[in-house]
């Protein structure tokens, strides 16, 4: 190590190393799709040296999730304990993440020697470093550079010993990998389009090796290829042969990507893309590895092995050494934004809860609320769709993992005053709804009820103490959770939607994370207050409807396969139930919502059980 931003390497060149975050584009309209490919258009348009962008996926566990489980020592003891074990079921060391990096290698950059050059080279690093962050944080995108313990870490990742075959190679560790790499592929290919091969099921990395061209000398090289196709097209011609068609489509790239250039719309690149698969064994790895493949012939990208060249795919594809591959690809800067690589869904390993695991892959939908741009949550499913126990997971899960939270529940069906009770083996607090009462909120673990359900004035009572509550919470900045049982009631009246329209939007300013749960959700799209609270809600879950309502559908953009999906979903028969989750920006997917033996006993006997006795 040279320092702590950068490391020396053998030809003396240094190193420095950007980490990206990940953003799903699957979450995105195809405008926000657009403003992620300008984002990295802008930033290889600005760069004038070679760079190489890594995608590559490790396994990962919930130890240290699990770890600070048990260091917070809720109570009770029992339900703590089935969450981690369900924790360690949902994770078992197998689930796999992926990290994204831009690796940017400066050598020689002045005619002086020793420390001289040494320290020039160290300061035009951290220029292309720094204009490299300046062009990635903003629009979504969040880049940081890497350093210290964690720039050593990643090095050594990449400092493979690999024993070396005609088509693959074995690291020291006993890993096999096999490496391709992209000869050829279509030039409307989706923005992202790498991060559907990332989604195989194993570990898999992309490389992308990108190096600007001068733009005048691109031109000069695309007129003589141009004149080149005209002269094989004329002699095929004159020879007899009909058929044209692949030469006229190459004469008619080369004219696409020459009026690009020309209007200044785009600047040309050498573009290089390896595809490297990895596991445990030779035939996981041929596999894993003929996946890849297939993968690519569906999609019409041509690729090819460097049989004999492992070596040069090796160091290639490693930030540790220049490109020496040298199988690269000359074209304009969309077709190489295409390849946006930070474009898998993002995942959390360390806070928050788990709301289900993901229906494709097994991965555990582990979600910090409080590190959302909106803390609100929004559920909503036909009686019987499993929604009510979803919310006491959430709630029992939040209790357990957040420090320090305060748990107040709003309770129309007196559904969740049973577990507010019996949490903190008995120490929460139940209150019943009365007219011109002042409630009091600073129990840790509070639930507000009716007195008898279905009553016309208990729409009046709910007001008031959603008022109160709101009134409450914005004095305490504290991290405050409140589920809001029914909440669709609010919405058929004036004062109660204009309440709520406040306090979602302002609860984050005061640490307070929202939850609202309805059977409903027509009568929040039906007024300008609704839709302003479904739109400053960060997360929303849908589980089992019947139908779904023309205006739900056009409102939230579901799909006509969302649509049916909803119909089918899961509502707790065999043991589990299943939603649509979306999380802005983050997450849209279908997960599975399963509980421990101990948390499924403590929430069906607190939703069934005699209701708690009252505070007064």
């Amino acid at each position: 190590m040279t320092g702590k931003k950068a490391v020396t390497l053998q030809d003396g060149a240094v190193l420095g190393v950007v980490k990206v975050e990940s953003v799903n584009l699957d979450t995105l309209s195809k405008a926000g799709r657009r403003t992620f490919h300008g984002i990295y258009s802008d930033l290889l348009d600005s760069i004038t040296y070679p760079v190489k962008v890594h995608s590559v996926q490790r396994r990962f566990d919930l130890e240290k999730y699990i770890n600070e489980l048990h260091y917070k020592g809720r109570k009770p003891a029992k339900l703590r304990s089935g969450y981690v074990k369900h924790c360690r079921n949902v994770s078992g060391g197998e689930l796999i993440t992926t990290d994204h990096y831009i690796s940017v290698r400066v050598g020689k950059v002045t005619d002086s020697g020793g420390s001289d050059a040494g320290q020039a080279r160290k300061s035009e690093l951290d220029n292309r470093i720094r204009s490299i962050l300046q062009s990635l944080n903003r629009g979504g995108l969040s880049a940081t550079r890497v350093t210290d313990y964690q720039l050593k870490k990643l090095v050594r990742r990449f400092d493979i010993q690999p024993e070396l075959k005609p088509d693959s190679l074995v690291t020291d560790q006993g890993e096999h990998r096999k490496t391709l790499y992209v000869e050829e592929y279509p030039v409307d290919l989706e923005t992202g389009w790498p991060r559907t091969l990332l989604r195989l099921p194993g570990l898999i990395e992309v490389t992308q090796v990108i190096e600007p061209e001068d733009p005048g000398d691109t031109v000069d090289r695309l007129e003589r290829l141009k004149e080149k196709a005209v002269a094989e097209i004329s002699s095929f011609r004159s020879g007899g042969h009909l058929n044209t068609t692949d030469l006229e489509k190459k004469q008619e790239d080369i004219q696409w990507f020459l009026q690009l250039l020309m209007d200044r719309s785009d600047k040309p690149f050498q573009y290089s893309c390896l595809v490297t698969v990895r596991a445990d064994s030779e035939k996981e790895c041929n596999q894993l590895f003929e996946q890849v493949e297939n993968h690519l012939r569906t999609r019409q990208i041509s690729y090819q092995k460097p049989v004999y060249r492992v070596d040069k795919a090796v160091q290639t594809s490693s930030p540790l050494y220049p490109d020496t591959l040298n199988e690269s690809l000359l074209l304009p800067t969309r077709s190489v934004a295409a390849g946006f690589p930070f474009a898998t869904q993002p995942v959390n390993e360390e806070a928050g809860v788990i709301y289900g695991v993901d229906t494709a892959d097994g991965t555990p939908i582990l979600l910090n609320r409080f590190n959302w741009n909106s803390y609100a949550s929004f559920r909503a499913g036909m009686t019987g769709s499993g929604k009510s126990f979803a919310t006491g997971l959430e709630l029992v899960r939040s209790w357990l993992a957040y420090n320090d939270l305060q748990v107040i529940a709003i309770d129309p069906k007196n559904d969740y005053s049973g577990i507010i009770y019996a949490l903190d083996d008995g120490g929460g607090d139940v209150y019943s709804l009365e007219e011109g009462k002042q409630y009091d909120f600073r129990s840790d673990l509070a639930c507000f009820r009716t007195k008898e359900r279905g009553r016309r004035e208990n729409v009046e009572l709910f007001v008031d103490l959603v008022e109160q509550a709101y009134a409450a919470t914005s004095q305490d900045s504290s991290k405050t959770l409140v589920v809001i049982d029914e909440a669709h009631q609010l919405m058929n009246h004036e004062t109660g939607r204009e309440l709520l329209a406040r306090w979602v939007r302002e609860a984050r300013d005061t640490n307070t994370a929202v939850s609202l749960v309805t059977q409903n959700t027509e009568d929040f799209v039906r007024y300008p207050e609704g839709e302003a609270i479904l739109k400053n809600v960060e997360a929303k879950a849908f589980q089992y409807h019947d139908a779904v309502e023309d205006s739900v559908a056009s409102f939230f953009q579901l799909s006509p396969r969302e649509r049916q999906e909803i119909s089918k979903l899961k509502r707790g028969q065999d043991g589990y139930s299943e939603a649509i989750l979306k999380v802005s920006d983050t997450l849209d997917t279908k997960i599975r919502i399963e509980a421990s033996p101990a948390e499924q006993e403590f929430i069906e006997a607190s939703l069934n059980s005699e209701k708690p006795p009252l505070n007064v």
